[in-house]
């Protein structure tokens, strides 16, 4: 299936901490705010269905995930999903209703769970204006995708991403789930064969009462144009890259990762060739961050004595980095903030977007508001 055209093809696509997968920080609130500046604003497609039980047990602060329920198409599942785990007194002494963790084996009410929570997520990241969202994955977290995907699907969410490992299934698993038919991803089993996990849209609901959907565009990312090239030449063919390092001549859309986030590297990119590039620590440092205001406030001060240490390693044999490449942007873009009459809360994401595309030619305008939902 031919994925549905892109309103416009962004220039910066919001990353985050771990390239837009931390959970609750990569949120709603940061992507709706990015989306607003006419770019890609992403949400973290890892921890939804957790994220989704702990915000109906402390109460649902502002009502927010009951306002995108709500417009969930499905409302015997939305139903089912609230009265398990809303608490609208809040949370007190008593423990948490526990969530079942992602496997293999089949579990209707954690599908459920994971559907709503990933069209929650998207759904509020998409409310109020015309922007477009995306939703990050993580290849080596698989067991969870298919629902993640269709409940993001189901909140009309415009571009999938995923990388932290070879994207192979994921443009099938689009072609698949936007005709409500089963998707399907493949995890390897330590000391095992390989098992598949599967959501069958209709053990949600009948056929005839599911909404229409499109497919979203799918960007793979990936360590090097080699990759870009095996996955673009083959079924798995995705609609464009996010690269992290030295590219090639690849025959797709490509936005490059890992150090652009500096006005220059952006005039730089495009200059090669790029549609972009993605950026994740000046959004992950910025207002609307789900970062915790305390420590949000405590990595400003770091950053600005220069304290701040860039961990990198691995993780599952995929390399990681938290608050990565893009610290001495983060730098530069803190200090003229203070020239320019900014104060100690640092920057918005509109901030950050405008500061990034201020030396290139783009399209600034703002995305139109839009009535709320999909």
């Amino acid at each position: 299936m031919t994925p549905a055209p892109l309103a416009r093809r962004p220039v910066v696509i919001q990353g985050g901490i771990h390239g837009g997968t931390g959970v609750g920080v990569t949120s709603w609130r940061l992507a709706n705010a990015v989306a607003r500046t006419g770019q890609l604003g992403v949400v973290a497609g890892t921890g939804l269905d957790v994220l989704l039980a702990r915000r109906l047990q402390v109460g649902d602060p502002g009502g927010h995930v009951r306002r995108a329920v709500a417009d969930f198409p499905l409302p015997d599942v939305a139903r089912r999903v609230v009265e398990r785990y809303l608490r609208p007194e809040g949370h007190d002494a008593e423990p948490y209703v526990p969530v079942l963790r992602p496997g293999v084996r089949p579990d209707a009410h954690r599908d459920e769970l994971t559907v709503v929570g990933s069209f929650v997520e998207v759904w509020l990241a998409k409310e109020g204006h015309s922007g477009l969202v995306g939703v990050d994955l993580l290849v080596k977290l698989s067991t969870a995708t298919p629902a993640v995907v269709y409940g993001a699907m189901l909140a009309g969410v415009d571009v999938v991403l995923a990388g932290a490992g070879i994207p192979g299934e994921i443009a099938h698993q689009l072609d698949e789930l936007a005709e409500h038919r089963a998707g399907t991803v493949t995890v390897d089993v330590a000391g095992g064969p390989a098992a598949q996990v599967t959501l069958d849209p209709t053990t949600l609901a009948p056929r005839d009462g599911l909404p229409p959907l499109r497919r979203p565009t799918f960007l793979a990312i990936v360590s090097s144009h080699v990759l870009a090239q095996d996955l673009g030449e083959g079924s798995a063919r995705p609609d464009g890259v996010v690269v992290e390092g030295p590219v090639a001549a690849i025959g797709l859309p490509f936005w490059l990762a890992g150090g652009y986030g500096e006005p220059q590297r952006v005039r730089a990119a495009l200059e090669a060739g790029a549609a972009g590039v993605q950026v994740g620590t000046l959004f992950a440092l910025a207002r609307e961050s789900g970062l915790r205001e305390s420590l949000r406030e405590q990595l400003l001060e770091r950053l600005r004595d220069g304290t701040l240490e860039v961990p990198t390693g691995a993780t599952a044999g995929q390399p990681t980095a938290t608050l990565g490449a893009d610290l001495a942007g983060a730098r530069r873009l803190d200090s003229e903030h203070w020239l320019h009459g900014g104060n100690a809360d640092g920057w918005t994401a509109a901030e950050a977007v405008a500061w990034l595309l201020r030396d290139v030619e783009v399209p600034r305008a703002r995305a139109q508001p839009v009535s709320s939902g999909v």
